[in-house]
């Protein structure tokens, strides 16, 4: 690898790199209790859950900066 390309072509002439978005989220207040993923659903409509319950497993979903492992927060 070059030091021009950082990322490697996936033989189709395109980048094999992801991409990720990334969103900051606020509750209202007086927002009911919900679960953190059926919140996320109502935020992120092209989102799916077992989506969002995957990145919450690989530690890359945060509530208030802290990493949420399960979507079972409220």
């Amino acid at each position: 690898m070059n030091s021009e390309n950082q990322y490697e072509e996936d033989g189709t002439g395109e980048s094999s790199e992801e991409l990720y978005e990334h969103h900051r989220l606020k509750a209202d207040v007086g927002q009911e209790i919900l679960r953190i993923d059926k919140f996320l659903m109502t935020r992120l409509p092209n989102v799916s859950r077992s989506r969002l319950q995957a990145i919450a497993k690989t530690g890359n979903l945060l509530v208030n900066g802290k990493p949420v492992t399960h979507c079972n927060l409220q």
